[in-house]
Order: structure tokens, then sequence, then C-alpha cells
């Protein structure tokens, strides 16, 4: 509370009025100063800003003009078709142990495919074949044994011969002799044909030539065990799917692969518009969907001559062109259609192009202004135009950017 006293002379007298008021406190009124005088600066640098950013020139959105590769292609989506196919499994169980060919490998009839573990086969084999070569070694110790009793008759006969013919021992002992010797021989021809034969319907068997024939009949259903563990390719032709892996136990008759003696086409349905740019031998980029980083190179093989009226389209195969490629089966596949494509051009977006009257023109940047030059369009792809009439590592610029205001137009980078 502040008091004011005032005085006022009237015709010489003083007049004294006093009244009271209430004055805010000086340090709250310098506060709202401060406070005012920094919105008002807010605003101002704001105004400036905008200032400055209307005034500010736009950077150019430039073109350089260099010989390019180019290509006009044509996107779609199509399916690979379906192939006569030939499934494969194993007669027995077993884990598989090895797959000796890969998804898409060619395979020829009769190459080893696929393995299971035969390692208890393996060894059964081997004693199985220990066995024979012990029932042949027996069956020759028999043989060399007939064959020294044979020997030995002969020289008892030889003897008892020369004594005949001195008379020292009797005709009846000299035809026993040769008798024995003759039988010897005889056992020794017998020993010879046992170890030879192997046939069982043989009647006059040793116990040694049984024990060979059943070890062979043994060694015999060993190996059709162990061949029953191999999966070999019965034809010629393509490995189209492996259904399982190294290391999985499979039962009898469980599909572990799927062979196919064709290579999958790939069908495309075609926008009608688009018939008059299609050509048999026209190169294809396709990808698997599934995989679509695998890009494989074809050729368009068939236009269909007739269009499908209610979709209004028309059907178009291609074929792989490498015999290597490999592609399954009914699988969705991206293809882009090369219609037609130039080497080493000078190009320009669309987007840079002046039509008027008929007549095609660019903004070209030079001395720092942009210049409208008339080119020549050799011919349109895609978004593209393929040009002449500029010189190669010209600059052009975009005419949306126009260049009456040089104060809102700068250089590019590097003038």
């Amino acid at each position: 509370m502040i008091r004011i006293e005032k005085k006022i002379l009237c015709k010489g007298e003083v007049i004294c009025f006093m009244y009271k008021t209430n004055i805010p406190n000086l340090s709250r009124i310098k506060n709202h100063k401060l406070f005012l005088i920094i919105i008002i600066s807010a605003i101002v640098l704001f105004a400036v800003f905008l200032l400055i950013t209307s005034l500010r020139s736009t950077p150019l959105d430039t073109y350089t003009i260099l010989p390019r590769d180019i290509k006009e292609t044509l996107v779609t989506t199509g399916r690979t078709t379906s192939t006569a196919s030939l499934q494969m499994a194993f007669e027995v169980a077993g884990t598989i142990q090895d797959i000796h060919y890969k998804e898409g490998s060619k395979i020829k009839s009769g190459d080893l495919f696929i393995s299971l573990n035969s390692d208890l086969e393996s060894t059964n084999l081997a004693l199985l074949q220990k066995q024979l070569n012990s029932a042949y070694l027996r069956a020759q110790e028999k043989v060399m044994q007939y064959r020294l009793k044979a020997n030995q008759m002969k020289d008892t006969y030889v003897r008892l011969l020369a004594l005949a013919e001195a008379g020292a021992v009797s005709q009846t002992e000299l035809e026993e002799s040769k008798n024995a010797t003759v039988l010897a021989d005889s056992d020794l021809k017998l020993a010879k044909l046992d170890l030879q034969e192997t046939l069982i319907d043989i009647d006059d068997h040793t116990s040694d030539l049984s024990e060979i024939s059943l070890a062979e009949l043994q060694i015999r259903q060993a190996q059709i065990n162990l061949e029953k563990r191999q999966l070999h390719s019965p034809i010629n032709g393509r490995i189209l799917s492996i259904e399982k892996q190294p290391g999985e136990y499979i039962l009898p008759g469980t599909i572990v692969a799927i062979l196919g003696t064709d290579v999958p086409l790939i069908e495309m349905e075609i926008d009608e518009k688009q018939y008059v740019n299609l050509k048999l031998g026209q190169s294809v980029l396709i990808s698997p969907q599934a995989e679509p980083n695998q890009i494989f190179e074809g050729e368009i093989t068939s236009i269909a001559a007739k269009v499908d009226a209610t979709k209004g389209t028309l059907n178009v195969t291609c074929s792989l062109i490498k015999d290597t490629a490999f592609l399954k089966p009914d699988s969705a596949v991206n293809a882009e259609i090369i219609l037609s494509q130039a080497n080493q051009v000078l190009t320009i977006p669309k987007d840079f192009i002046i039509i008027e009257n008929n007549s095609y023109h660019v903004l070209l940047w030079k001395n720092n202004k942009a210049l409208k030059t008339s080119i020549q369009v050799i011919k349109p792809l895609n978004d593209w135009y393929i040009i002449e009439g500029l010189e190669v590592g010209s600059t052009i610029i975009n005419p949306e950017q126009s260049s009456a205001d040089s104060n809102k137009v700068s250089s590019p980078k590097g003038e």
C-alpha cells in the first residue's frame, strides 16, 4: 500500500488530496518484462528463419549424360510345370548315411544315389568271407592229402611191379597195389572236383564242399542285404526333390527322393496388350519366389496363338537355357522378360524431358545457367529415352525447377 499526496493551488489556496492505491511489487514487474522480451525475440528469430529459408537457393535435381546399358523389361509371375516323376524308397529300415547327389543334379542309370548305414552288414559280410576262405583252405588241404596218398600208392605199385618181375612178390599182391593206386587217383580227382564245383545239386559232396557251398550262400545273402542299403538310380534323369537328409532314420517304403525325366517349363499369363512386344527366343530372367536371390536365364519357347478372352491374357512358355539350372516342378516363380535392350547408349529419365509441339527439349546446365536445349529422341524405353544431341558428361536439370529466378537456383556440386 502506497500513500500518495498531491497539492493543488486553487485561487491562492492550497487544496490537498490524499488517496491510497495498490501498486505491484517492482521485482514482479521486471519478470513480466523479461518474459515478454523473450517471446518477442523468439517470434523475430522465427520470422528471420522463414525469410532466410525462402531466399535460400534450391539444390538442383541433376542428371549427368553418360553411356549406359539399358533394357526394357516386362515383369510377371508364373509357375513351373509338373513332370513325369519316380518316387525312390528303400526296402529296408535304417539311418541315412550319405546322399551322393544334390537336388537338381543330373543322375545316370545305375549311379549310387543314397546310402544307409551298413556297418553291421559289412562286418557280417567280412566274417562270412573269412569263414569261406577257411573252408577253401580245408578243402585244399584234403586235395593235398589225396595227392600225397596217390603218389604213395603209385610208388608202392612201381616198387611191387619191379619185385614181381624179379619174382619176389606174387601176382595177387601186384594187382592189389595196382587197384589201390587207381583208387587213390580216383579220390584225388574227386577231391579236385569237389573243390571246383559249388552247385548244390551235385550228389557226391564231401563235408568240406558242403561247408563251402553254405558259406557262399550266406555271403550272397549278406551281399544282397548290403545292396538293399544302397539306392541306385534306375533311370537317366534329374533329381527333382530330396525328402530326407543324412542322419534321419527311415522305415521300409519311406519316400526319400523323387526323380524326373523331363526339365520343368515355366508357364506365364501375359496381358494381351503385350502381344506385339513378345517374340520367340526373347531372354527371360527367372527366380523362384521361395528363393528370390537365385536367378536363372531362360528364353521364350512358345507363344499361344489365341488369347484367353475371359482373362484377357496370353499363355507364354519359356525354358531354362543352361542344362545345369534347375527349378522345382509346380512352384511359383517371378519372371522378367527382356523386350529390348541397348548397350552403351545416351539415356535421359522421362522426368527430365520437356515435350513441346512434338519436339523434345532439356534444361542444360552450363555456366551456372539453365539453357533450354533441343535433343533428338531415338527410342523410348520404359521410364527412359535413348537420345542424341548432347555431349557425354553434360549435366541437365529437372524442368520442374525453374531457372527464371537465379536467386532460387544454385549450381550442381562441383561447379
